[in-house]
């Protein structure tokens, strides 16, 4: 005896053909590889466009700290070997090719103002050499600005002091130029444009 199903269905069922086969035909597989595509493609565009606005945040924040391209400050105008007034700190040292040492004390370059703490003031000793001698050079920032520059050196041949003297003048004209006592140590002193 065949007994009803408890649903009450037919306990006839009729055979499965291939329109109502349980496996998914080959248009619906080519149907969801497709979409898996077009999802996967989204979501490496989403992770790129990502990766890309993270890469160039992190390129802006490196090229301002060391002040390249757009956020170069220095301007025209030569100061010392391949400096430029205004220049940064950075870009002194770019520029020289050397370090700089950041000075406590602040050379006389400084005027004497209220804003005397926006004034910094970084050392390259005896890293280049004028004329033959090796050379000091004391830069002054204000508010990180190329403002003024110092340079010290000892001439050992004492008959060599108004040559150098007049080198010294017709290159970095007369501003600030001084000779300190009768052994030969010549000193530049040059301030750049008032900004």
């Amino acid at each position: 005896m065949i007994l009803p199903a408890a649903r009450g269905d037919c306990c006839f069922r009729r055979p499965l053909d291939s329109r109502h086969s349980t496996q998914p035909s080959e248009k619906g597989r080519k149907l969801v590889k497709a979409e898996v595509r077009r999802i996967a493609l989204r979501v490496s565009l989403v992770v790129a466009g990502l990766l890309v606005l993270v890469g160039a945040g992190i390129a802006v924040k490196l090229l301002k700290s060391g002040n390249y391209l757009l956020w170069a400050t220095g301007s025209n105008d030569k100061a010392f070997l391949d400096t430029t007034w205004m220049m940064s700190p950075n870009e002194v040292e770019r520029a020289t090719r050397s370090p700089l040492a950041v000075q406590e004390d602040l050379p006389q370059l400084v005027p004497d103002l209220a804003r005397k703490k926006r004034f910094t003031a970084a050392a390259q000793r005896g890293t280049h050499q004028l004329f033959g001698v090796p050379i000091d050079v004391t830069y002054v920032f204000f508010d990180r600005l190329l403002y003024a520059y110092s340079l010290d050196f000892r001439v050992s041949d004492i008959d060599k002091v108004p040559e150098i003297r007049n080198a010294l003048q017709s290159r970095f004209g007369t501003p600030g130029l001084r000779q300190k006592g009768s052994r030969g140590r010549l000193g530049l002193r040059h301030k750049g444009p008032e900004f």
